[in-house]
């Protein structure tokens, strides 16, 4: 077909993050589950007999849980190799995120010490209820910690450009912790999928467990991030 090449595959797991900057890539499912996940964030998924085209230039990788039929029109130059795509176009830096960044296992510990700025009745003066409230360690400073604490763990190991962005927090909140007293959080990565990081969190004072749980990130793009968010803005301001 020209330059183009139809190849049947039969596939199941993930692939690595990827794009073509010369051609689209052409997918149709034949069976199975098949999932494209995209760097707008987004993620696609065509059903059995449904198609999908990814435009060129856009960083996606395909996950496949189960074991699937998928047909695949492409350039003859690029290069199949079972759960990896090469092309010369391939986006370095999220390759090199897939093979030696945050990886399970990955520890990290980071302290705190609480001063009155960090007290439930401190946390906004837009929010008048927390006013008069009793003067210890806040639940909403306690997450911006715990979230400081994995941003710290992962920052040396992202692509350049990249950031991480809180998604999901499961913290409990078990025992208060006065001014004066040291914090200290323990998070360790125990989950990596595409660019979601989930970790396992412990934060202690100099007496008890006060707070336990997980907490997922999300990697992002920052320029393309702060392009979607200032669309976004633009809107709010032009609303009636």
């Amino acid at each position: 077909m020209g330059d183009l090449v139809v190849r049947l595959g039969v596939m199941q797991g993930e692939f690595h993050w990827h794009k073509h900057d010369e051609q689209d890539e052409f997918f149709f499912v034949l069976d199975g589950l098949f999932r494209i996940e995209l760097d707008s964030m987004d993620t696609v998924e065509p059903g059995p007999r449904q198609a999908y085209l990814v435009p060129r230039g856009l960083l996606h990788r395909p996950v496949v849980p189960i074991r699937s039929s998928v047909l695949m029109l492409e350039q003859a130059g690029v290069t199949a190799t079972g759960d990896r795509r090469i092309t010369q176009s391939t986006n370095e830096g999220f390759e090199r995120m897939t093979r030696i960044g945050p990886q399970p296992g990955l520890k990290h510990t980071s302290r705190l010490l609480v001063d009155d700025g960090l007290i439930v009745p401190a946390v906004s003066d837009t929010l008048p209820g927390f006013t008069g409230m009793p003067r210890v360690f806040a639940t909403a400073y306690l997450i911006a910690f715990v979230e400081n604490a994995c941003i710290e763990a992962v920052a040396p190991l992202l692509p350049e450009g990249s950031k991480t962005v809180g998604t999901h927090v499961e913290l409990s909140h078990s025992a208060a912790t006065p001014v004066g007293m040291e914090v200290t959080a323990f998070v360790e990565l125990v989950e990596v999928e595409g660019r979601r990081l989930r970790f396992a969190v412990e934060c202690r004072d100099e007496q008890d467990v006060i707070s336990s749980g997980h907490h997922e990130r999300h990697v992002i793009d920052a320029s393309k991030f702060d392009q979607r968010m200032a669309a976004k803005a633009a809107t709010a301001a032009t609303a009636p």
